[in-house]
């Protein structure tokens, strides 16, 4: 099973990136950021990219639909970092 966390916050120094919900369950994935976001790449866990998506500003909204069930790596890419982080689409 898996844990019952529904909010990812991630935060350095200079940036928040927000991913959820985690898990997916209806096919839509949100990603908030607070500097400008250029891309959001969704990609299996053996590094296949399945998804990429060029964005701009700080709130995303990535259909996932088209994804079968299972564990993806997100990573999201703004103006002053990048961050990857697992999610779980049911």
């Amino acid at each position: 099973r898996y844990s019952p966390v529904r909010l990812l916050n991630i935060s350095g120094n200079e940036s928040v990136i927000t991913i959820y919900p985690n898990p997916v369950k209806k096919g839509i994935l949100y990603v908030n950021t607070s500097t400008n976001c250029k891309r959001v790449d969704i990609t299996d866990v053996s590094g296949r990219m399945m998804k990429s998506v060029i964005a701009q500003g700080t709130r995303q909204v990535i259909p996932l639909h088209q994804l079968a069930k299972g564990t993806y790596v997100v990573t999201v890419i703004t103006d002053q970092r990048k961050k990857s982080q697992k999610i779980f689409v049911e």
